[in-house]
């Protein structure tokens, strides 16, 4: 039988570090290919955007900081030379600037070997150097060693994102639950009320669009749960429909919601129908979910303005609130899935990060974009938006798709 008390147990306090284990795989490779220094980096190249992860011989966190957009445009600059592995010209670049202030780098070569990879879904870059011209070629050996790295690299980060991922998720269903469950329990009260006649005439029918409303509000949280752990999820046959309708239904879906944190809902268009197409239900479960994070996070007794505003190819919804800061080290990450934002963490605002990721994932389904906009100090003014093709221009997308 086992033995939990005659078994070893590991340091409590210790838990494995998942970069630990791709730095000492990246480092071995350098080390075994008489190479002296490094940058070891996952490439997303949808968004041009470099996450560096390991490196050797070379400060890690200024390049995963403010020197990272230089990092971006070398990475840019090399892939559109030759997007294979190659030896790189960088005495003249930015970046090679950067590294000589951090780094004695008079010996080393004025080329550097740049090594792209791919593995499943994942792109992998690595920017290595020598101090002697006989270590510094693309050879097959070489290349072979990186792939090696990548594959450790991948299986890792691959295995904490999943990990990840499945906490964010149980956090976001746990909320869902206990707001579906809030909202069914308000609504069973009204009804209950109604049918025992504590409630009649006039107030009732009152009282039963105030339950219908909820209910369609409760409708759209489950549908947007849907969106959110569908991976292949697109909007297939999708529909016309009116922007100005979808921005009234929303205010009406969240009027409960905002009169709690007494928050004054406010609409500015200056057209009367602005026509689209697309899914119908996921747009306004997009528009709906940056209401409710503007209502959240809004100073109280304030007021959150929603706007439509139409060019002549695209049509822009956004939400303005004053409300908690933003700081700029989360803008660039506050779409992302599981992100929370510094300040909602130190005001224990609830939540899981997954409600903008799930924008962004309706909103790039429609062939759009997402923006975030912020002014101010402690207390500012956000403005959440997104941006989508209108009716012609996305129908004439789909069917180039289709053809």
């Amino acid at each position: 039988m086992f033995s939990r008390e005659r078994s070893f147990h590991p340091p409590e306090n210790k838990t494995p570090n998942v970069t630990v284990f791709i730095q000492d795989s990246f480092e071995k490779f350098l080390q075994v290919s008489n190479l002296c220094a490094g940058i070891l980096c996952v490439w997303d190249d949808d968004q041009s955007e470099v996450l560096p992860i390991a490196s050797y011989g070379i400060p890690l966190a200024p390049f995963k900081g403010s020197k990272r957009e230089l990092l971006n445009l070398y990475i840019q600059d090399c892939l559109r030379l030759h997007p294979a592995p190659h030896l790189h010209g960088i005495v003249k670049d930015k970046l090679w600037k950067e590294i000589s202030s951090l780094k004695d780098v008079e010996s080393w070569q004025t080329k550097a070997l740049f090594i792209p990879a791919y593995i499943a879904d994942m792109n992998f870059v690595s920017i290595c150097f020598s101090d002697s011209s006989e270590n510094l070629s693309a050879d097959d050996q070489l290349v072979k060693n990186i792939a090696e790295v990548v594959q450790v690299a991948n299986f890792i980060l691959s295995a904490e994102n999943m990990k990840n991922r499945l906490d964010v998720m149980e956090i976001y269903v746990r909320e869902i639950g206990h707001d579906i469950a809030s909202s069914v329990q308000a609504i069973i009260s009204k009804l209950r009320n109604i049918s025992r006649g504590l409630i009649k005439g006039p107030a009732a029918i009152a009282k039963v669009k105030e339950a219908e409303e909820e209910i369609m509000a409760t409708y759209r949280v489950a549908d947007t749960l849907g969106i959110t752990v569908d991976p292949d999820y697109n909007i297939g046959t999708g529909g016309d429909f009116n922007g100005i309708d979808t921005l009234h239904d929303v205010i009406k879906l969240c009027l409960s919601e905002a009169a709690e944190r007494h928050i004054e809902l406010r609409h500015d268009y200056s057209e009367s129908n602005v026509d689209l197409w697309g899914d119908s239900k996921a747009i306004q479960s997009a528009l709906m979910q940056l209401v409710m994070n503007a209502i959240k996070y809004a100073k109280g007794s304030s007021f959150v303005t929603i706007r439509i505003s139409s060019s002549r190819d695209t049509v822009e919804f956004s939400v303005t609130n004053r409300g908690l800061a933003i700081l700029p080290e989360d803008e660039l990450n506050v779409w992302d899935f599981g992100w929370r934002g510094h300040k909602a963490k130190e005001q224990h605002v609830n939540g899981s990060g997954i409600g903008l990721y799930t924008v962004k994932k309706i909103v790039n389904a429609h062939g759009g974009s997402v923006n975030l906009k912020v002014t101010g100090d402690y207390f500012e003014v956000a403005t959440f938006s997104f941006r989508i093709p209108k009716k012609k221009i996305l129908r004439k997308y789909f069917v180039t798709l289709n053809k």
